[in-house]
């Protein structure tokens, strides 16, 4: 009797849980890849970075809150193309280079948080197409390798 009781709290506990960051509108700022990464405390390569996989993102996001300065995610070569994220965020392309087989696009978008200043250009949305196709876009700038 207690044994079921005890299972039964924890289930709707376990429930609340996943069910919470919907609710209060916890949300990323891309539609997650596999792999989600959160910069925390810092809009900088300095940043802490928490990295998640792709379908438990909003969850992370409501945990990590305030915290979090910049996120950033990784698709696949078939996933969307820079085009179409720079659309989807009405983005205006501030410049672009090209470095070791990747294309990186530095923009501004008014649909995203705080710029950072790169070349004089205040950026907030950073797409960067791989040698493979591989697409990874963050805000305001993906940090690591790529």
């Amino acid at each position: 009797m207690f044994r079921t009781l005890r299972l039964a709290i924890g289930c709707f506990c376990a429930g609340i849980l996943l069910f919470l960051p919907v609710a209060l509108h916890a949300d990323t700022c891309f539609a997650p890849g596999e792999e989600y990464t959160f910069y925390c405390g810092s809009a900088s390569s300095e940043a802490r970075t928490v990295v998640c996989r792709g379908e438990l993102a909003v969850y992370y996001r409501y945990v990590l809150g305030g915290e979090v300065k910049g996120e950033s995610t990784v698709y696949a070569a078939d996933g969307p193309s820079a085009a179409e994220i720079l659309a989807s965020f009405e983005a205006r392309l501030c410049f672009s280079e090209r470095v070791a087989g990747t294309t990186g696009y530095y923009c501004y978008s008014a649909k995203l948080g705080d710029a950072v200043q790169v070349n004089g250009y205040a950026v907030n949305l950073h797409v960067v197409i791989g040698a493979d196709g591989a697409t990874a876009v963050g805000t305001p700038l993906v940090f690591g390798g790529f």
